[in-house]
């Protein structure tokens, strides 16, 4: 690694002197500072011409260098005379500048002399195996931190899963829901602890279990977990929510093994006793951007403490609602029904979605009313923003749904093929390839059974994966994409041989869903910024893209006392939004990451790539809100992120006497924290030998560089915004099933009317809002 310190001073080399009084001079140069440093008589006087004449035949650059060994080694055994040893060299350093030197170089270095100051460029070696062992000790870290069965590899070709064994194992699980277990039946214990574990306590529960955990009563091996995590430090209140937790869970475990239980233990369990097992279409907000990793950790810990409650925690979680509890989507598609008959039962279905709480009741609905067939139907669900007990769930219920992306964990994966353990493949490769195999899948059913094949598409991958993979087989597919992204890529295939239909521009998605994202992405933006920053009061936020989304989060954290700075590509656009309204304008990006300690991106396109990302001050965090990576993502792709972990891309300050500190970039890396504490250790000890300290300073970028707001919890959103986009996606599915050609088709006008007529009789409330903020 190459470190540069300050312009380099060249000149003309001085005549050339004898060489046997130069290399004298040089000698005694060594014998005097020996002499010195030992204590022994030697006057600082004797330097000055002993170093003018062992320098004669050198550069200027030369002679600066040597200089600085020279100081180097005072440094190292009497750094309390650096002082006095730079004024003995001072006067030949400056002689030589003024005859070495011309114009504004040598007025440079001369005022540089005369602040105590020498500026020159170093190289210092680092070994190669260095940064290798700084990423055996983040491997280390992930592989200990996701060892547990649930994250052991899938196989690449995502078998298909017993449907027969999964509905046996939920036959049985329901019968024992109304087994009591102490004061509680097994599907008030299954709520309970799928509340528990969500946040979505009751404000009495949370009062109950606060006063059992001040009794003593704790699990304390739930605390100490997550006390070395780390998670807990990332959360505003995270000592008294694991408090509440491992109360919770040993107050289940004593209960349901007939131990004697104190008063304010009975107390609590009668206030849970009178809790729903409805499923709640409550909205808690994230309070960290590893909130879905929480939950579904601790889905996991309370199966493993709590036997034959693994099946129930699913079948019974609160976060997964039932199809019944969409008033809305309900109504719909028994209109529909009534229209069209069950014409799902004519088709193979694959959807490419985000797997949330919502879509089993959604599915379910489908199934019953339109014919959705479980045998003929295959979920992808999109590894950054898909919730793991979701997925569970789904395959519960008899709809297979996989995540394949690579057949190692993600967080290994990524991270292994960018530190030298494997090929780099980044998030588009990874999803091509689990496309491959699901489209392969599909078209075996379609050979099996000659229907079409019926895609939900979300971010245009499958269109682009079928011309190809599967050019020859073009025209068995029908496609539904909800998203803009992804009719762009659409627009992109030449003379496409399948029928599609834009969801994305349907009145619904265009007029009334742009109110609710931005409600989902305002407490995900809070959450990142408060996790890393605490108090935002006072605190540096710029906010790149002044869209809906982007503003309505710039609003809120300067509501909560953050000087915020918004910069738009159309900066007109960005000045009207800003004035008024207690937000700044950048009008360039460079002043909008000039100094900022967060920064928000929202503009759906390559907004920081490496060379703009690292003008960004050290110790910035960076969050997106944009569809995958987009927004901070490098052309080259060991330079990228995983979902599963944050980002740091970091540079080197190199300095010499603690003084000249330069900051040279270096290469990207997904490197966590242990991993920058090993490699900062590394660089430490490789710079003592020359005299030099290294500092590691990271830019963080949370999540790797995928939206915050999805962030692999059961509800990513409330649930009037998830029924909104399903009775949309829904209308486009019935509308598609009817089209023979191989067009674009917009969503037809009846069918967006139905859709916001149901939505406004169900959510009167949402849909008035939405629309005030629309006009």
């Amino acid at each position: 690694m190459s470190a540069k310190l300050g312009p380099r001073g060249r000149g003309p080399r001085p005549p050339a002197r004898a060489r046997g009084n130069i290399e004298s001079a040089q000698v005694g140069c060594v014998s005097w500072l020996n002499r010195w440093l030992r204590g022994e008589a030697a006057r600082l006087t004797e330097l000055t011409p002993l170093f003018a004449t062992a320098t004669a035949d050198s550069s200027y650059r030369q002679l600066k260098v040597s200089a600085v060994d020279l100081l180097s080694s005072v440094q190292k055994h009497r750094a309390d005379s650096v002082a006095d040893v730079f004024a003995a060299l001072r006067p030949e350093l400056e002689r030589r500048a003024r005859t070495d030197l011309e114009g504004e170089a040598a007025a440079r270095e001369l005022a540089g002399l005369a602040l105590g100051r020498i500026e020159v460029d170093v190289s210092i070696p680092v070994p190669a195996a260095l940064f290798e062992a700084a990423a055996v000790v983040q491997r280390r870290e992930l592989r200990a931190a996701i060892g547990d069965s649930d994250h052991a590899p899938a196989a690449p070709a995502a078998p298909r899963r017993d449907a027969s064994l999964l509905a046996l194992r939920a036959e049985r699980a329901r019968a024992l829901d109304g087994l009591r277990h102490g004061p509680l039946e097994q599907k008030q214990w299954a709520a309970f602890l799928g509340r528990l574990g969500s946040n979505a306590l009751s404000e009495a529960e949370s009062l109950a279990l606060d006063r059992v955990r001040a009794a003593g009563t704790h699990h304390a091996l739930t605390e100490q977990m997550f006390e070395l995590s780390g998670l807990l430090e990332r959360m505003p209140d995270g000592r008294a929510w694991i408090g509440r937790v491992s109360a919770g869970l040993e107050l289940a475990m004593k209960a349901r093994a007939g131990e004697t239980l104190s008063g304010v233990e009975r107390a609590a369990l009668a206030i849970v006793e009178a809790e729903t097992t409805e499923p709640t279409t409550r909205f808690v907000p994230p309070r960290s951007t590893k909130e879905g990793d929480i939950e579904s950790l601790l889905h996991r810990w309370f199966a493993n403490h709590l036997p034959l409650m693994a099946t129930s925690l699913l079948l019974h979680h609160p976060m997964i609602l039932r199809g019944a509890q969409f008033g809305a989507l309900d109504a719909q598609i028994q209109q529909i029904a009534s229209e069209q008959g069950p014409f799902l039962a004519d088709c193979n279905v694959l959807s490419v979605m985000h797997q949330t709480g919502g879509v089993p009741g959604w599915l379910e609905l489908l199934r019953q009313h339109l014919g959705l067939d479980k045998t003929r139907y295959l979920g992808v669900a999109v590894p950054y923003s898909s919730s793991p007990i979701a997925i569970e769930r789904l395959n519960l219920d008899g709809f297979e749904t996989v995540l394949d992306h690579d057949p190692r964990p993600p967080e290994v994966a990524m991270l292994e093929d960018k530190l030298g353990a494997g090929s780099e493949q980044g998030f588009d490769e990874l999803k091509e390839a689990a496309l491959v195999r699901a489209l392969a899948r599909m078209l075996e059913m379609r050979a099996e059974n000659g229907k079409p094949i019926l895609v939900i598409d979300d971010g245009g991958y499958v269109g682009k994966t079928i011309r190809k993979h599967f050019p020859e087989s073009e025209s068995a597919f029908k496609i539904v994409e909800w998203t803009m992204r992804g009719v762009r890529q659409y627009e992109q295939i030449e003379d496409p041989r399948f029928a599609y239909v834009s969801a994305a521009e349907a009145r619904p998605k265009v007029e009334i869903e742009p109110a609710f994202i931005a409600d989902a992405c305002v407490p995900a933006s809070l959450a990142a910024m408060r996790e890393r920053l605490g108090d935002l009061e006072g605190r540096r936020n710029s906010v790149i893209g002044a869209g809906n989304i982007g503003l309505a989060c710039a609003r809120a954290a300067a509501e909560l006392g953050a000087k915020v700075g918004v910069h738009d590509t159309d900066v007109d656009k960005a000045r009207a939004a800003t004035e008024g309204g207690g937000l700044a304008l950048f009008e360039t990006l460079d002043a909008a990451i000039a100094a900022p300690e967060a920064l928000l991106a929202g503009t759906g396109a390559n907004s920081l790539p490496p060379e703009v990302f690292r003008k960004l001050p050290a110790g910035a965090v960076v969050a997106s809100l944009s569809s995958t990576d987009i927004e901070t993502r490098s052309s080259r792709t060991h330079e990228n992120g995983s979902w599963g972990t944050d980002l740091a891309r970091w540079s080197i300050t190199v300095s010499l006497d603690g003084r000249g500190a330069v900051e040279t970039p270096t290469p990207s890396h997904p490197i966590n924290r242990a991993g920058a504490q090993a490699l900062a250790e590394g660089l430490r000890a490789v710079a003592e030998t020359h005299g030099a300290s290294f500092a590691v300073d990271e830019r963080t970028i949370l999540n790797g560089g995928y939206p915050i707001n999805l962030i692999r919890r059961l509800r990513l959103m409330a649930p009037a915004r998830e029924e909104l986009i399903f009775l949309n996606v829904t209308e486009a599915v019935a509308q598609i099933h009817g089209i023979e050609d191989h067009e674009k088709h917009l969503v037809e006008p009846w069918r967006e009317e139905r859709v916001l007529d149901l939505f406004a009789a169900h959510h009167p409330a949402d849909f008035a809002r939405a629309r005030g903020l629309g006009s």
